[in-house]
């Protein structure tokens, strides 16, 4: 059932349009199926898009427009932040004279400023009244008052702003929430920061500014980019835990028993070192190396196992897989090893 506006609201909106040649007012309308239904909202302190959907909600149409309006002259200048409808400056035209009780010319621009349809100086089915002769010679045009040109200025590039931030959302929002489902893929629920950050960056876009949205996104990204980073190196760290345990006490127990010769000594000598300089990499924050310096302790550990089962009266038995096997384990050491001064 259509809501349409009442007399205060009428006179409200005089007020407003009158008020707007100083700088420029939000307005959103829906058109009706004649002036009557036709509802227009320009309240002070409310969004373009929250002003639209309110219009549409009471006059039950799809007709419908939003942007910024201004009075220049006789002329109400309407900027409208998507293309408009065909056929809404004769349809405005008409629904000011009916409802609202004023006769103004009304142009339908793009963000820009860009005219876009213009009405005749009278709306279908007004009152005509006799034309004015004119003045002999056409009047100057006043200078441009540099104070609103900056404003005029500024409301384009922010026309701008909005809509590369429009087309940008999607792509963002996609990004934010597969990071989201990433980072807390293990846990019951997200914080409550992040729950309240998103909500902030999709209530945001849905009220039609998306570069506040974008701005809310971006900061949410980076501390879940942050969260995710800080959740790897705990697993690394936790990976180099396990592993050190196991490989040091598996170390411990071959070197324990006495070398049977030189070269044991060494392998003995070697694997403490590896177990160490581990430690030390752990120590220093970089768990990854130490992971990558304790897997060289494989090779060298399954060496050791038929060297410390020979007797000491026989010679040792190296076949090619072991010879390999130490080959490699020897060349990742002196790779990984650091060079102490």
């Amino acid at each position: 059932m259509p809501q349409p506006m009442t007399e205060q609201e009428a006179r409200d909106l005089k007020t407003a349009i009158n008020q707007s040649g100083g700088g420029g007012r939000a307005f959103g309308l829906c058109i009706g199926a004649k002036p009557a239904e036709t509802v227009f909202l320009a309240l002070k302190g409310k969004r373009a898009a929250e002003l639209e959907r309110t219009a549409r909600q009471r006059a039950g149409k799809t007709v419908t427009a939003r942007g910024e309006m201004q009075l220049d002259g006789d002329v109400l200048r309407l900027l409208c932040e998507e293309t408009p409808p065909g056929g809404l400056a004769a349809k405005v035209q008409s629904f000011l004279q009916r409802v609202v009780g004023i006769a103004k010319k009304v142009q339908i621009c793009s963000g820009e400023g860009d005219v876009l349809e213009a009405s005749d100086a009278e709306a279908e089915g007004a009152p005509r009244t006799e034309p004015r002769t004119p003045p002999a010679t056409p009047p100057e045009t006043p200078p441009r008052d540099p104070v609103q040109e900056a404003a005029r200025a500024e409301r384009i590039r922010r026309a701008e702003a909005q809509a590369q931030a429009r087309a940008d959302w999607p792509e963002a929002i996609g990004r934010l929430t597969r990071l989201v489902q990433e980072v807390f893929a293990a846990r019951a629920a997200n914080p409550a920061t992040v729950r309240e950050a998103l909500a902030l960056a999709q209530k945001a876009a849905a009220d039609g500014d998306h570069v506040k949205a974008l701005r809310l996104a971006e900061r949410t990204e980076a501390r879940l980019e942050e969260m995710k980073a800080a959740r790897g190196q705990e697993e690394t760290e936790s990976r180099f835990r396990k592993l050190h345990a196991r490989l040091d006490a598996q170390v411990k127990a071959v070197t324990s028993a006495p070398a049977v010769d030189r070269e044991q000594a060494g392998l003995h000598a070697m694997m403490q070192e590896i177990v160490a300089l581990a430690l030390a990499s752990a120590d220093a924050g970089d768990p990854a190396r130490g992971v990558r310096q304790l897997t060289t302790l494989v090779p060298l550990l399954r060496r050791s196992a038929p060297i410390n089962a020979s007797p000491r009266n026989e010679p040792l038995r190296v076949d090619r897989e072991d010879e390999e096997s130490v080959a490699k384990a020897l060349a990742d050491y002196a790779r990984l090893r650091p060079r102490v001064l």
